[in-house]
């Protein structure tokens, strides 16, 4: 299952009862990565949520106001969102 990108990965790995058997064995190297898979679809929702109110907070706070609509103005107002942020993360609601 060398697919980077593949949409039928869990039902190909439910099908081959052997690589199933390995990734619900800690000793094996594919319980790892089935872990992190889980953990990564976990928290996926939670991340949408959060890069939604990020671009929400951008669009409104510092991009609308703009007086000019230059590359050069959206940079700054960029810049600053990406300092602000970095002092005063959007919380992110559950």
């Amino acid at each position: 299952m060398d697919e980077a990108c593949c949409f039928h990965t869990f039902q190909r790995l439910m099908e081959d009862k052997e690589k199933w058997a390995q990734v619900q064995n800690p000793a094996f190297e594919g319980y790892a990565i089935y872990q992190g898979m889980m953990a990564g679809l976990a928290c996926f929702a939670q991340s949408i949520h959060a890069f939604r109110l990020q671009v929400t907070e951008m669009t409104g706070k510092y991009f609308e106001p703009l007086k000019r609509r230059t590359n050069g103005a959206y940079a700054e107002a960029y810049s600053r969102f990406y300092a602000d942020i970095t002092y005063y993360p959007v919380p992110v609601v559950a």
